[in-house]
Formats: structure tokens, C-alpha cells, sequence
């Protein structure tokens, strides 16, 4: 397996951007070595978090060890997002349109992989997980199954963007002087998502998106949730469960005893997307 990092200019973005990718050997992967049809060799977009990377995922889990056990012939591209929340923002970049347009456009071309809706995966965690599903419900004709693993399925509830701005709740530092994760966000809130209270029923609210998806004439996206029930974000993993399955998507639910938001539960859940639930025809 090859490990490699690409790096490129984006038209959309229009500055140059990182990405790591997971390559079968040469021996099994088609553009190489005169090898084997690479038609139907399935695609994995796989997301970070807040404050992750591009390489964070092959740092912190063993997702390298478990695709190379699984004799799994798909590639694994890893973009890197940086606090953007996988959105086209109000004042800025369109990340959305980077990552779910553009960059399947180049990695189709470089690598020659498989197109079609049903070889194309997306998955990520925490922040990554709000990205992989907003992806698949926006572009239900690319991606055929999105799976989120502590995923924040509430954006209005996690931004405060239902609350007056007099009753936003601040964290303030931790005792070594770093900011919390959620003044982290609320500090890039109105910069990526628009004016505080416009989320609600907009483009980046998952709610508002499974709504609308289903009641267009794209296939449905099949959807995996799975979240830690010490995590502070179950109860809304749970709700997003819930309003799926209650619009007709099909739902696989995994909540794991008094895991919270961590790389354990996280690597446990790589594994098993890995190994269990991408599956290949013969």
C-alpha cells in the first residue's frame, strides 16, 4: 500500500491544497503496472475534525493496518479542511463546492477510480461528520453512503444560533490558556455560516437538508450514525437517527457504552467501516 500526500493547485479555492491518500499496491491497483481494471475500485472520502489535518487520520488510528488486513482494493483520500466545517462560507472560500465538486473531479482523474454512486463513500468525526453527511445529502448522485462518528448533527443547537447573542454561553481557557473548542467556533461562526440566527432551515442545517433531500427524485443516501453515550453530542445523534428514519433513509445506528468524544472510539469505528461495512463484489 502506498501512503502519499498530494499536493495541488484548486481552481475553486484557488490556492494550493494538501491531501493524503491511501493507494492499493501496484500489483492490484490498474493505472500501474498494466494491473486490473480499476472500473470498480471504491472511493473513501474520509474527514477530520476541528483542529485536525489531512494526516490526522493516519496518525491517530490504524486505518493503514486495517485496509491492508482487509485486502480491501479502494483508495482513501484524506482533504484537509482546517476549522471550515466542510461549508461554503458566508465570507470566503467555497470548501463545499472544493470538497465534494472539485476534488472527486481530480481524484477520478489522477487515479482513475470509480465514479459511480455506489463506489463512493464519505465518513468523518466530530466536525468531519457533520462534512460527511451535509456532503451526501447535498450531492445525493455522488455519494451513496455517508457515516458519522460523533458527528455534530445539530448545528443551530451546537453554533447557539437558536439563543439571543445576550445568552451565548462562552467556555473561556482551559487552565494551560488554550481556547475551548466552542469558543473556537462561535469566534468563526458568522464568518462561515452567515449572520448568528440564519441557520436554521438553511443549506447547513442537516435537518433542514434530510428534509429536502427526501423529498426530491435523487436515490436516498444510505446513512451510518454512531456516537460514544458519554459524548455530550449523543442525544443529537440520536435525534438525527430518529428524523432519518421517519423520512424514509435507511438508518444503521451504533452507540457505544461510556465512550466519549475520543481517537479510541473513533479507531474502533474506522476499523469496522473498514473491514465490515464497505463491501466489494467479487
Amino acid at each position: 500500500m502506498a501512503h502519499i500526500t498530494f499536493n495541488f493547485h484548486s481552481q475553486v479555492l484557488d490556492f494550493h491544497q494538501t491531501v493524503h491518500l491511501l493507494v492499493p499496491d501496484a500489483n492490484i491497483y490498474g493505472c500501474l503496472n498494466n494491473g486490473p481494471d480499476t472500473a470498480d475500485i471504491p472511493v473513501l472520502y474520509l474527514l477530520h475534525g476541528l483542529k485536525g489535518a489531512a494526516h490526522t487520520w493516519t496518525s491517530y488510528t490504524s486505518i493503514e493496518r486495517y485496509l491492508y488486513e482487509s485486502e480491501k482494493k479502494m483508495v482513501v483520500v484524506m482533504p484537509e479542511m482546517h476549522n471550515n466545517f466542510y461549508t461554503d462560507q458566508a465570507i470566503g472560500w467555497k470548501y463545499l463546492t472544493y470538497v465534494a465538486e472539485e476534488l472527486p473531479r481530480i481524484v477520478e482523474t489522477f487515479l482513475r477510480v470509480s465514479p459511480k454512486r455506489e463506489n463512493t463513500y464519505v465518513a468523518g468525526l466530530s466536525m468531519g461528520g457533520y462534512g460527511a453527511v451535509k456532503m451526501a445529502l447535498t450531492y445525493p448522485e455522488k455519494f451513496g453512503f455517508a457515516a458519522s462518528f460523533s458527528g455534530a448533527m445539530d448545528i443551530v443547537a451546537l453554533m447557539q444560533d437558536d439563543k439571543d447573542k445576550s445568552e451565548i454561553v462562552h467556555a473561556g481557557e482551559s487552565l494551560c490558556g488554550k481556547k475551548s473548542d466552542t469558543d473556537i467556533v462561535l469566534e468563526t461562526k458568522e464568518f462561515i455560516f452567515g449572520p448568528h440566527g440564519s441557520i436554521k432551515g438553511s443549506k447547513n442545517d442537516l435537518h433542514s437538508l434530510l428534509e429536502q433531500t427526501a423529498k426530491g427524485d435523487k436515490p436516498l443516501p444510505e446513512l451510518y450514525i454512531s456516537c460514544g453515550s458519554a459524548d455530550v453530542l449523543f442525544p443529537s445523534a440520536v435525534d438525527m437517527k430518529n428524523r432519518a428514519k421517519a423520512l424514509g433513509y435507511k438508518v444503521k445506528f451504533h452507540d457505544e457504552r461510556n465512550m466519549g468524544h475520543s481517537w479510541a472510539f473513533w479507531d474502533k469505528e474506522i476499523e469496522k467501516l473498514i473491514r465490515d461495512m464497505i463491501v466489494q463484489e467479487d
